[in-house]
């Protein structure tokens, strides 16, 4: 049966029970959508994620319970259709709660029944469940003739309620109205598969939490089980145009509705292993998947105990602190027993086809939880948890609980036996503590930067499992590849100029443009570059790829030589194997100039340049970039193997130096040094000059060499003009790079560099930098060491002149720098001073070593013993103070000021930088006036 699109929709109301939930809201949604005249949303709750959402679309959300007649009677009265989808006691502690799940399921349907009937509403669509005919025996590709399960087989009340209450429905559908006996109420039963999709409130919510606490140890049944899934989207379908199946004012029904009185069976359409679906969703969030397999007949063993438990313990269910159980009878059944339905029946009468394949729902749910894991706190397994409570109560125990009570001799016996004196004991514990501590307040700054909504939850999480929560944090911050800088910019000017689909393909799950590139409809792909079946997945089915990830170029990342190599060369091979695999007609390579440059002057070079020899280069950056270049320009023109007559064409962009609002290599790096002072000379000649490229012209350039590609081009004959071209880009005005900072760290009010330094001795530095770097390469990723000041290929980067030519880019390419130096640095600095206004700033390092140390040697002279070297320290300060007296009046005077400074400074922050209040009271506290006087500034300004 086909029907209009919004056949029985329009000018007509409807009435969604259960309105407020993950179905009842899509549906309520796309009712408006079709143009119903009104939509009223029936639910217990007053609000809901989805209810900001239904009342901006013009829902009426009303607020009232199923199993009160008045309730019902208010939300009924006036419609036209009644989508009957308020239930309880699907999943979890509500399966347990036997009495409301009669009273809504039964009761309540019979309400909503009674309602129908008196208000004379024509059309009554109820949502059921497989639960009705399914019990835990095999069914494979069922239909709507199997009959009810027995009633008394059920083995929970949510299958038996929902089979009673629809049985209920349709053997009300076709009853006449009382007081219209020429009309009557026509009904229909959904029954759904298990649902899923974004916002899915049941069955997903507690898989990934268990799978975060690491409670998901094993499968349930034999790998070959198999049930079905339905994505939200395809379920609203069914629902709708069950609604126009009931309709009996449609010429062809002839008054007899062609869906009256009838189930139907709603799906994908594709069975799958349970576990086998949630697998790509578990592994996005990078949750460890079930590897053990537990029986179906074991399981329900488990099942049936927590069943006895919560039982047992029914009066406390609906409280906050009582957790869901692990699992239930009904639920072992669920994924353990193959049961899957044809939903022919559903498209033979009602045109139900599902519009949303698996894969595309599965990728939205993805995408939804991705981002809910973002914005929410994550942490270590249950086993961590417990390890590190328990180890550290159990320290504190022994170190300073009395012996008499009951399990601290045991533990201090214990403690004795591994550290063989309680001097020790009481060490490690205090150590354990200040590590927690210290752990806790990095977390704290880190989470300002990467996650400002949790910073105070990661700051508590931290202090109680310090690195197991930590490292989570670390993970979040991770970066490299297409949400950086340069990629971000790149794919929002993509989306401007009208591409169909762009994608950004990251290793890390965020960055601080992923917000503005999903607004603008770019799809995120997160995934490895060194891993082909990520690389497949991101680039199959495009039409030109940008290949801009890269790893090692600052800092502590060129010392990681084998990660270099991997990102730079190995990720670009499965890039160029990706290519030629999926016919990918476009390539344009991101690389460098160091390809030509290592050290030796170059003055407006060109692209006639050779390579600087390999073996020759001073960082593995450089190196592989310049393998990876040439893999690059070789693979040129080849064919494709499938289809000969198209070839595959690629070119190489060679930036300057990158620079622009939010750029995140150089320009931190260079602001953190100077702000801490660490930032004192210049390195070479004032005369030395060199290349910078301000983003919103390198993302033309790029764009440019991608049209420089095309093949397609009419009256033009031969390879595209940019076919293995490599092109040097920049701003074309060579400069020195500290004259080029000054303005920027003059706007800071940071001191510039005045002494200068050789490029030798600069070097030496470099290279003593780079061995005690080298030497601590299994730390290098650890958050606590901090970047190089400098290494050798940064000194060559700086102190030797080399800046080249892009007469080739404008002359084959027609690229001419949109944005002046001038204009591109002005944007730059209001940037970071609009950065700088919100966080929080403070004295340079000399100010921290005098004021820390300063304290930390009076509290040491005044009350510690002679240890160390304390005699040393008392010595000097009985010289300037003349008596112990006198020093330890100094010492709580100081302490005093400090606290004074700190609690005004907390006073003055809620006024002037209320979200770094607390920050400024703990720097302010630590270092006094030191700190204090930054605030005072930014509060005058």
């Amino acid at each position: 049966m086909l029907f209009s699109q919004n056949e029985g929709i329009e000018d007509k109301t409807f009435v969604v029970t259960g309105g407020l939930g993950f179905v009842g809201s899509y549906l309520c949604l796309d009712l408006v959508r079709r143009g119903a005249r009104q939509v009223r949303a029936f639910d217990l709750r007053p609000t809901s994620p989805w209810s900001v959402d239904l009342k901006n679309h013009g829902v009426h959300c009303i607020q009232g319970d199923v199993a009160r007649k008045k309730d019902v009677d208010k939300a009924l009265h006036g419609a036209d259709c009644v989508f009957h989808l308020a239930s309880y006691g699907m999943s979890g502690k509500e399966m347990v709660q036997f009495g409301r799940v009669d009273e809504v399921n039964i009761n309540g349907t019979c309400l909503v029944l009674e309602a129908c009937r008196e208000f004379e509403i024509r059309r009554l669509v109820y949502l059921s469940t497989y639960g009705v005919v399914f019990g835990g025996k095999e069914i494979v590709n069922g239909n709507e003739s199997l009959p009810f399960f027995p009633v008394d087989d059920h083995v929970d009340p949510y299958g038996r309620s929902k089979s009673i209450a629809e049985w209920l429905v349709l053997k009300h559908n076709a009853r006449p109205f009382k007081k219209n006996n020429g009309k009557c109420l026509f009904t229909c039963a959904i029954r759904p598969a298990a649902i899923y999709g974004p916002g899915e409130e049941r069955h997903f919510p507690r898989i990934v939490s268990l799978a975060k606490l690491g409670l998901l140890p094993f499968r349930i049944g034999d790998s070959d089980v198999k049930t079905d899934w339905v994505y939200v989207d395809n379920l609203v379908l069914a629902l709708i145009l069950a609604s126009m199946g009931l309709l009996d004012d449609v010429p062809s029904n002839e008054r007899h509705p062609v869906a009256a009185g009838q189930p139907y069976f709603i799906s994908d359409g594709s069975p799958v292993n349970t576990f086998e679906f949630l697998q790509p969703l578990l592994k996005s969030l990078d949750y460890d998947l079930p590897k053990a397999s537990l029986s179906v007949p074991r399981a329900l063993v488990l099942g049936r105990i927590f069943w006895a438990i919560y039982t047992v313990l029914h009066p406390w269910l609906n409280r906050w602190w009582f957790p869901q159980p692990l699992i239930l009878p009904a639920e072992v059944y669920k994924v353990g027993v193959t049961h899957y339905f044809s939903f022919l029946k559903a498209k033979q009468e009602l045109g139900y086809v599902p519009m949303v394949s698996p894969r595309e729902g599965m990728a939205a749910t993805i995408s939804y939880w991705q981002e809910r894991k973002r914005k929410t706190l994550d942490g270590p397994t249950i086993y961590a948890r417990l390890f590190v409570v328990i180890g550290i109560a159990s320290l504190f125990s022994a170190a300073y609980l009395p012996v008499d009570i009951a399990p601290v001799p045991l533990l201090r016996a214990t403690s004795l036996f591994i550290f063989r004196s309680m001097r020790v004991v009481r060490t490690i514990f205090l150590l354990a503590m200040a590590a927690h501590i210290g752990e806790a307040v990095y977390a704290w700054h880190l989470a300002k930067r990467v996650d400002t909504e949790n910073a105070r939850a990661w700051f508590w999480q931290t202090l109680v499992f310090g690195i197991r929560s930590l490292r989570f944090l670390m993970k979040r911050s991770k970066i490299t590849g297409g949400l950086g800088f340069v990629g971000s910019a790149l794919c929002l000017e993509l989306v401007r100029r009208g591409a169909r689909q762009v994608r950004a393909f990251d290793l890390r799950l965020t960055s601080p443009w992923s917000d503005d590139l999903k607004n603008h409809g770019v799809r995120l792909i997160q995934g490895d570059l060194t891993r082909k079946k990520d690389v497949d997945t991101a680039l199959r089915g495009t039409d030109c790829v940008f290949h801009l990830a890269s790893y090692g170029m600052s800092g502590k990342e060129m010392l990681q030589f084998g990660r270099v190599d991997e990102v730079n060369i190995s990720g670009t091979c499965l890039v160029l194997e990706a290519c030629l695999e999926f016919e990918i007609r476009r390539l344009v390579y991101l690389s460098t100039y160091n390809v030509v440059f290592g050290g030796k002057e170059i003055v407006s070079g060109n692209e006639s340049l050779p390579y600087f020899p390999i073996e020759d280069h001073v960082d593995s950056y450089g190196r592989s970039k310049s393998i990876a270049e040439q893999l690059i320009l070789r693979h040129n023109g080849r064919p494709f193997k499938k289809n000969k007559g198209k070839r595959f064409y690629t070119c190489a962009i060679r930036p300057a130096a990158i620079y622009g609002p939010g750029e995140e290599r150089h320009f931190p790096r260079i602001v953190s040094l100077a702000k801490l002072g660490l930032l004192p000379f210049k390195i070479g000649d004032s005369n030395v000059k060199t290349d910078w490229v301000y983003v919103d012209n390198l993302v033309l350039a790029t764009i440019l060499a991608s049209m420089g590609l095309l093949d397609d081009i009419p009256n033009k004959g031969g390879p595209p003009v940019a076919a293995g071209q490599p092109y040097f880009i920049s701003d074309g005005s060579p400069i020195n790079s500290f004259e080029f900072l000054r303005p920027l760290l003059r706007s800071l009010d940071y001191d510039l560099p005045k002494a200068a330094l050789s490029v030798s001795h600069a070097l030496i530095l470099g290279r003593m930098f780079s061995a005690i770097y080298t030497v601590l390469y299994p730390w290098l990723n650890r958050w606590w060491l901090p970047q190089p000041f400098i290494l050798p290929a940064e000194v060559y980067k700086v102190g030797v002149t080399h800046y080249f030519s892009f007469l080739k880019a404008k002359e084959e390419l027609g690229y001419v720098p949109m944005v002046s130096p001038r204009e591109g640095m002005a944007a730059t600095i209001s940037y970071w001073q609009e950065r700088k206004r919100k966080t929080l700033d403070g004295p340079n390092i000399y100010a921290w070593l005098f004021a820390v140390v300063g304290m930390i040697s009076l509290f040491s002279v005044a009350y510690l013993p002679d240890v160390g070297p304390v005699p040393l320290i008392r010595a000097i300060s009985l010289f300037f103070f003349r008596s112990m007296w006198v020093t330890r009046a100094v010492f709580v005077l100081a302490m005093a000021a400090h606290l004074g400074e700190g609690l005004y400074a907390w006073h003055l922050a809620k006024r002037v930088d209320p979200a770094n209040a607390r920050a400024w009271f703990w720097q302010t506290f630590a270092l006094g006036f030191f700190s204090l006087r930054f605030l005072l500034k930014r509060a005058k300004s």
